[in-house]
């Protein structure tokens, strides 16, 4: 019966961990900015953009430069 609390526990544990790391991502899965001072968005300046600041890709969606972590 301790094995089977022991485990609960530890399985809780990972769940809250998983649960809290994908709350501190989510802000940056959709950072979106506007590209260069509201100029319209450019596929290329946005992927650009985002490999400056340690992003995977990025491009434009709804006039707005989104950036994907990968």
């Amino acid at each position: 019966m301790k094995f089977l609390l022991c485990v609960f526990v530890v399985v809780a544990l990972m769940a809250l961990f998983v649960v809290a790391e994908a709350e501190e991502m989510a802000p940056r899965l959709f950072q979106g900015f506007d590209s260069l001072a509201g100029k319209k968005c450019n596929d290329e300046d946005c992927y650009d953009s985002c490999k400056e600041q340690s992003y995977t890709f990025g491009f434009c969606v709804q006039g707005k430069c989104q950036c994907f972590p990968l």
